[in-house]
């Protein structure tokens, strides 16, 4: 799919990129539900959790049309 959405350019860059965010997703995340475990509470914590899987959920419902196009490519 990455060399779908890539096309003709430089590919490498493009995986770089995503592979630093999700590294900078792993290391932050845990740091992050760490502080608002204690700071506030687990309740809020999962009510975090449920907006953030929520919202990307709705991402892939309304872009769901341009997430086949690209997989059928």
């Amino acid at each position: 799919m990455l060399s779908t959405v890539a096309g003709r350019r430089p590919q490498g860059v493009l995986q770089g990129f995503f592979s630093a965010a999700g590294s900078v997703a792993r290391v932050s995340f845990p740091v992050i539900a760490g502080y608002i475990a204690s700071t506030g509470d687990i309740e809020t914590l999962f009510i975090l959790l449920l907006t953030v899987l929520g919202l990307g959920t709705i991402f892939m419902i309304f872009f769901r049309r341009t997430f086949t196009r690209l997989a059928s490519d």
